[in-house]
């Protein structure tokens, strides 16, 4: 976990450690308790520990409301453990994000648990900031961003179970375009959390769909 963390640049950040940590022994003590009750020995490999520790992470970047991608976070794992590049093991992670839910041992928390669109949008907020600031582009232009997100919403488009960064890229790229910032392409913002260039423009197509933007002359 600390090896990954130093390549996310967050080596120093005890809170997320401390999160993390919580969830990893609450879910290594579930599963003894488990196995004990089936009257087995538990035994835990080195793919399931690696996938426990990304499952600890993610839910610990999310509870502290880091805008850090889910590309970024395997990209930083695979650095160091060449198994997370692959489509398989991204599945068997999901899988032990499912049993950590099932177990109990993710806590709920304010900004992205709850199950309403506006904690989904306070989430989302925080990578706009981002992509503004490593674009170089004005931070003002996280409110249009924000109201065109809101207006979606409003339309009846739902946010969950769409990438935060996914969405919030998005936003950034009509807003850039619209303000005639013309050199931020799908591709440059898709860049700076790791995204595919089609997963941006699907995004963007199904949030601007059904939707008319007025632009003031």
């Amino acid at each position: 976990m600390h090896r990954i963390l130093n390549h996310l640049e967050l080596a120093r950040s005890n809170a997320v450690k401390e999160v993390a940590g919580k969830i990893i022994m609450s879910y290594l003590e579930k599963r003894r308790s488990e196995g004990e009750q089936a009257n087995k020995t538990t035994i835990i490999n080195s793919k399931e520990k690696l996938a426990i520790v990304i499952a600890a992470l993610r839910k610990a970047i999310a509870i502290h409301n880091l805008p850090i991608g889910e590309s970024e976070l395997y990209d930083a794992v695979a650095s160091e453990f060449e198994i997370a590049g692959s489509p398989e093991f991204r599945n068997y992670v999901w899988k032990i994000m499912k049993r950590m839910n099932d177990y109990g041992v993710t806590p709920s928390y304010s900004t992205y648990g709850t199950p309403s669109q506006r904690s989904r949008l306070l989430r989302i907020e925080r990578y706009i900031e981002r992509l503004l600031y490593d674009l170089g582009l004005p931070v003002s232009l996280k409110f249009p961003a924000l109201k065109f997100l809101e207006t979606a919403m409003k339309s009846g488009k739902s946010l969950w179970g769409r990438k935060p960064e996914a969405v919030a890229a998005a936003a950034v790229y009509l807003v850039a375009r619209l303000y005639g910032y013309d050199d931020i392409t799908q591709k440059k913002v898709a860049s700076i959390y790791r995204l595919s260039e089609a997963n941006v423009r699907k995004t963007f197509r199904y949030l601007l769909e059904d939707m008319v933007v007025v632009v003031g002359l």
